[in-house]
């Protein structure tokens, strides 16, 4: 009688099994650095996106100071005719009266030192690190009822402007104060590097370079208080300003990258006064 033979049941060699697990390991291997890779570009997208919107939203912040009207301020403006800040008063004594006719005799002070007139701005002082913008504003009484209510001070609708490199050298700082009614502003064209900390607008800034056009050339500082070509107009604001602004951030391996932005302002209201070309003639023999 014949035995039927046993079954035999099917399995797999230790070939097939290093040669599956090595084609395994092939697929993971290209399943990550797959995954790795989206991961860094949707990094790189995003910071790419961050850094896009601070350095927009930097120029616009500019770009809105700058598009304000320039202000100016007359001289003596506040101020006293003694340079004190109180007028000096006119002494009247009077006489002897003996009882026919009155006289009153009136006594003159002496003459009073001259007056600290606040010098007449206009509009731009920068050099080449800072920009300080004398601005006009809606005073805010107009939309404000709790400071409308307060008839004993309204506030100023001038500000000055001003923007800075923190001390530590990184840090773009932008100080806002209502010229002549805040303290520490005056006359000053000084900036106050009293509260900077709190002022910083974009930590990521460590260098900035200001350029003003005159309607020929760039120049590196202005003063919009000085007198025009004419000795009797000041300078006024300038055609336009330049604007370069240098961005450290932190890549995916935490080195930093520096990125400068430059972009060019224009002044509408800095219409100036440009002396015209000089001529030579020069006559035939």
């Amino acid at each position: 009688m014949r035995r039927p033979h046993a079954r035999l049941r099917p399995g797999y060699t230790l070939l097939e099994v290093l040669i599956a697990s090595a084609i395994a390991v092939l697929l993971m291997s290209a399943l990550y650095f797959a995954f790795d890779l989206t991961l860094q570009t949707s990094d790189s997208g995003r910071a790419l996106v961050a850094e896009s919107n601070l350095n927009r939203a930097v120029v616009n912040r500019m770009a809105l100071d700058l598009s304000s009207p320039l202000g100016v301020l007359p001289p003596l403006s506040g101020g006293a005719i003694d340079g004190s800040g109180d007028a000096t008063p006119v002494e009247t004594v009077p006489a002897a009266t003996d009882g026919t006719t009155t006289t009153t005799t009136t006594t003159t002070p002496e003459t009073a030192a001259p007056a600290s007139l606040i010098a007449f701005q206009a509009g731009v002082i920068g050099t080449g690190e800072s920009l300080i913008l004398f601005a006009s504003r809606v005073p805010r009484y107009l939309s404000d009822r709790e400071i409308a209510a307060d008839t004993a001070a309204l506030p100023s609708d001038g500000h000055r402007i001003s923007y800075y490199l923190h001390s530590s050298g990184k840090g773009l700082c932008r100080q806002d104060k209502e010229w002549l009614t805040e303290d520490k502003v005056g006359n000053s064209t000084e900036i106050d590097r009293t509260n900077e900390d709190a002022e910083i607008i974009a930590p990521e800034v460590v260098a900035m370079q200001f350029q003003y056009a005159d309607g020929a050339a760039y120049v590196s500082e202005w003063d919009g208080s000085q007198s025009s070509t004419d000795g009797s107009s000041t300078t006024g604001p300038p055609r336009a300003i330049k604007a370069s602004i240098t961005f450290e951030f932190k890549d995916r391996d935490g080195n930093a990258v520096q990125k400068t932005i430059v972009h060019v302002f224009p002044i509408r209201t800095g219409v100036g006064l440009i002396p015209p070309p000089e001529t030579t003639t020069t006559e035939a023999p």
